[in-house]
């Protein structure tokens, strides 16, 4: 089995090759012991036909072959005359046959018989001659030749044909079995690719295929409902551990209103501010991770056009242009805040932020900063991770903004990529499913 082939084409692949090395290797055998068996039964009809003839006449057997033509003759003769040599190389099973047949009327052959089969002219007579004496001094002989088509010893091509629908109906019969049977499978592999992505995903049927296969879906459902209780009672632990934290904050807030030292009230106050911030943020990503919103056709250039709008009305220098229309399947509110999340980083850490949406689909975040090495990149991509080089407090921030659009796109099914360019460093997301509008 060759690597990125489905289990459907190498079963499918290696049963095909079985039944038809099978159908050869008999249809070989079979046509082989055919071809002699009907070769030996002429052979034998001639022996029966010529000893019939034995006290027939010379005027008698004139009249015969005449009637008969070249099909059949039988001539006597006062010696033996020379015989063809062997044209065919299974005249030894042939001759056996023939001396059998010589024997059970009581005659010992006293020459070898010969039967004329040439393959590379396949479509001549074989000529079939047998010579035996008529009295036991050898005074008198009985020559007798028949001819025929080889054809009627060769494969017969209304059996081949059948033999080999019968392979093909079997080969089929067999597929879609296959076929009935890894569907199953293929079901439980996207299930779980879905799965993994944060998708929730409809169950599984239970009472459809083999029993392993049902067996799978019920433990793939149950699976699925334990993790869900697991991110449940994860919200729910989060968010009462942020209201408990944020009622503190509040009594906090009014107590730091009290001291006197402005200088310290207000770097208690932004601590406290900033608390305040990566609980929500802990929130968001919570909740995300856990998304049920429904997906939809997506408008790509109105979506993003919004967030751009947004950005600009907070006094962002960030500009958009597109070149097509594409239309994706997705979250609206996740792919939203997915991209928001990108381009205020861009004008976060590069100052400007150029986002541009190509022909394929691609969205294209070009910022003016010195962007971010792959080692970097990976370490930005954890959750509450910010690079001390470029990304500090002053800035604000939680280090999971990142991190929430990573996990939007994978769950979309796109590509969150990064790359330095003579515009800038660029943050791209690609999207495989996207299709174009037409019309706009």
């Amino acid at each position: 089995m060759k690597a990125g082939q489905s289990l459907f084409f190498s079963i499918a692949a290696w049963v095909a090759a079985g039944f038809i090395l099978l159908h050869a290797v008999f249809f070989i055998y079979w046509g082989h012991e055919r071809m002699l068996a009907r070769a030996e039964t002429f052979a034998e009809g001639i022996v029966d036909r010529t000893l019939s003839l034995r006290n027939m006449a010379p005027s008698e057997l004139a009249k015969l072959n005449a009637l008969s033509g070249p099909a059949f003759n039988v001539r006597r003769l006062m010696q033996p005359q020379p015989l063809p040599e062997r044209g065919w190389p299974h005249n030894d099973e042939i001759e056996q046959a023939v001396h059998d047949r010589l024997a059970a009327w009581g005659f010992a052959p006293v020459e070898t018989v010969r039967f004329g089969y040439t393959l590379r002219r396949h479509r001549q007579p074989a000529a079939f001659h047998l010579l035996i004496p008529t009295d036991p001094a050898g005074n008198e002989w009985l020559h007798a030749v028949a001819r025929t088509d080889t054809t009627r010893f060769g494969y017969d091509v209304a059996s081949a044909l059948f033999t080999m629908l019968s392979v093909l109906t079997a080969i089929f019969l067999v597929l879609y079995a296959t076929r009935r049977t890894t569907r199953y499978i293929s079901a439980l592999a996207d299930g779980a690719e879905q799965f993994g992505s944060g998708l929730n995903v409809a169950p599984l049927p239970e009472n459809q295929g083999p029993v392993e296969a049902r067996r799978a879906s019920r433990k793939f459902n149950e699976m699925q409902r334990r993790v869900a209780a697991l991110l449940d009672q994860h919200i729910q632990m989060l968010g009462a551990v942020s209201h408990d934290l944020r009622t503190i904050a509040t009594r906090m807030g009014l107590r730091i209103e009290r001291i006197g030292d402005e200088d310290a009230r207000l770097r208690i106050g932004k601590d406290l501010e900033q608390m305040t911030t990566i609980l929500s943020e802990a929130m968001t990503y919570a909740r995300e991770e856990a998304s049920d919103e429904p997906f939809e056709a997506i408008d790509l250039v109105s979506l993003i056009q919004a967030v751009v709008d947004d950005l600009a009305d907070l006094g962002g220098e960030v500009t958009f242009s597109n070149e097509g229309n594409p239309v994706v399947r997705g979250q609206p509110a996740a792919l939203k805040r997915a991209f928001y999340n990108l381009a205020d980083n861009a004008l976060r850490y590069g100052e400007t932020a150029r986002v541009r949406v190509d022909m394929s689909g691609d969205v294209r975040i070009t910022d003016s900063g010195s962007g971010m090495t792959e080692e970097q990149v990976a370490e930005a991509l954890q959750p509450f991770v910010r690079l001390d080089e470029s990304r500090n407090r002053a800035l604000g921030g939680t280090g999971l903004g990142l991190t929430i659009a990573a996990s939007i796109i994978a769950r979309h099914k796109g590509k969150l990529e990064f790359a330095h360019s003579p515009e800038g460093f660029q943050t791209i997301v690609r999207f495989p499913a996207a299709r174009q509008r037409a019309g706009r």
